[in-house]
């Protein structure tokens, strides 16, 4: 194999690779967030936040459940989360939704005491 050829298959490989390497060292993309189950309120969702929200939580690697047209009437927009250890995954989750909507004000983590669900379970309100 010539020179030229061998120097055009290393840069092709490495234009392939860069991209992958990019994509592992993104801090939001980490495993922890595998084991998060969000549950999106949409609550009619006006202009498709809800999937665009959904999209962007998937690629940083949460689980994401389908959509649905419930609207937290009291609380309004928010990352909900009902274990302890499940704050800094909350807290990722508000980055990516505000990164995502360019909201303002951002919305936050919150710790739900009243209601029991799994460690691992995330709502989040859009509205």
């Amino acid at each position: 194999m010539s020179s030229l050829r061998m120097m055009r298959a290393a840069l092709l490989l490495v234009g392939l690779l860069c991209p992958l390497a990019a994509q592992t060292q993104d801090p939001q993309k980490s495993e922890e967030n595998r084991r998060f189950i969000v549950f999106i309120h949409a609550g009619g969702d006006p202009g498709g936040q809800a999937q665009r929200v959904a999209v962007a939580l998937g690629r940083a690697g949460f689980v994401v459940r389908r959509p649905d047209n419930e609207r937290d009437r009291v609380g309004g927009p928010g990352i909900d989360y009902f274990n302890a250890q499940d704050a800094a995954g909350a807290a990722r989750a508000a980055r990516i939704v505000d990164a995502t909507l360019s909201r303002s004000p951002p919305v936050q983590p919150r710790f739900q005491s009243a209601t029991k669900n799994p460690s691992g379970y995330l709502g989040v309100w859009l509205f």
